[in-house]
């Protein structure tokens, strides 16, 4: 569908235009102020809803405004007052739809019919426009792949600052051995010696003492005699010499911290693996859900080749982002944005198109004219020879 006709009366500057475009390229000329940007805005208010109508759409002295806005196969009229704006759409019979704004939304596209409106998004609405576009949605995947990045970014410092305490933290000889000397058992060994020289010394004692009872009383000689026969022979024992499991326990102890330092080293090194791993596997689903989300992009066969979606840099345009890209890049792109849209009302409007210099122009309406697309282009002009010429708020002339 385009527009055959359009009518607007009272709507911002115009007092009353009747427009019957012909051709692709529709040109609203005049000066500024002249009402060229009204005629732009009664097609656009005409379409969309109230929440893109501005605050006060009548004109200055005048309490009603209306828009016709005949596009063949319907017809769109919506009607200002005081207290707000109110739609009727009709098909070519004259039968009405019951709802009218929401068969309007189900027609009309994102970019307000204006192909050069893509391009002053932001990367992020930009990255939005472009899913809905290509039907998919990156909002979970970016979402997730942030919260990945962020744990990961936990993980490998929990790792580096793990394997700085490995490094730094423990102080392991070269021949540190891998398992602790069990001092227990050499204690064991040092109490049983000992144990032994008491009983050595206790005997030497028990026999002194019974030598001097027999020099104290004869009488016992013979009994005193037995019993010293009967230690005598432990008291031919030769202590045993301890200086050895003391410093067999002592070098055991050294020996048990290296080995101790030794495995809690190795442990730490272990952990720092363990968040290495899961630093990774984080990185790995983040990369899966990106390579999944961009053959989804690039399943969607978007309108211009070399047109993507990078989740993190956004729009991107032959593998740069589209706002690097030349003026004519860009312009190009965000026509067949505008077009790829707006596929059933194939009506494009252009604002400040002076601001476009003839070889943007020449393009935008050789890919229009292409897809038989109709561009409203609004031009400051004061020859009064370009397009539809706008004067106070009326239809100047064609020229």
């Amino acid at each position: 569908m385009k527009i055959i006709k359009l009518e607007a009366e009272n709507i911002k500057r115009l007092v009353a235009v009747e427009i019957t475009p012909d051709g692709h390229m529709v040109q609203i000329s005049g000066r500024n102020g002249a009402g060229k940007t009204s005629v732009l805005d009664a097609i656009w208010w005409a379409l969309a809803g109230a929440d893109a109508i501005q605050a006060k759409p009548i004109r200055e002295g005048e309490t009603t405004a209306h828009i016709t806005l005949d596009l063949g196969e319907i017809v769109v009229e919506r009607s200002f007052t005081s207290k707000g704006s109110y739609l009727k759409v009709s098909n070519a019979d004259g039968a009405q739809f019951q709802s009218p704004q929401k068969m309007l939304d189900d027609l009309v596209g994102k970019l307000s019919f204006d192909p050069l409106a893509f391009m002053r998004e932001r990367p992020g609405e930009q990255v939005v426009m472009l899913q809905g576009l290509a039907g998919v949605d990156g909002s979970t995947v970016k979402a997730e792949n942030a919260a990945d990045y962020e744990a990961r970014r936990d993980l490998n410092r929990d790792a580096k600052a793990a394997r700085l305490r490995a490094d730094q933290g423990f102080d392991v000889p070269d021949d540190a051995p891998d398992e602790e000397i069990d001092i227990g058992e050499l204690m064991a060994k040092l109490i049983a010696v000992e144990h032994d020289n008491d009983e050595i010394d206790r005997a030497q004692e028990s026999l002194d003492a019974l030598l001097d009872r027999i020099r104290k009383g004869k009488e016992l000689i013979k009994t005193l005699e037995a019993e010293a026969d009967e230690i005598r022979p432990k008291t031919l024992e030769e202590p045993t010499i301890t200086d050895w499991l003391r410093t067999d326990i002592s070098m055991a102890q050294e020996r048990n911290a290296d080995a101790a330092a030794k495995r809690a080293r190795n442990e730490t090194l272990i952990t720092a693996q363990d968040l290495e791993t899961e630093a990774q596997a984080l990185t790995d689903a983040m990369a899966a859900r990106t390579a999944k989300f961009e053959t989804e992009v690039a399943a969607a066969h978007l309108p211009v080749e070399g047109l993507t979606i990078d989740l993190e840099e956004g729009v991107m345009f032959q593998g740069i982002p589209l706002a690097q890209a030349s003026d004519a890049e860009q312009i190009r792109v965000s026509t067949a944005l505008a077009m790829a849209m707006n596929p059933k009302v194939k009506v494009l409007r252009i604002r400040d198109g002076s601001l476009l210099d003839e070889d943007s122009i020449g393009m935008i309406a050789e890919m229009t004219e292409a897809e038989d697309y109709q561009v409203w282009v609004e031009v400051v002009d004061t020859t009064g020879e370009v397009g539809i010429v706008i004067e106070d708020g009326m239809v100047a002339g064609d020229g």
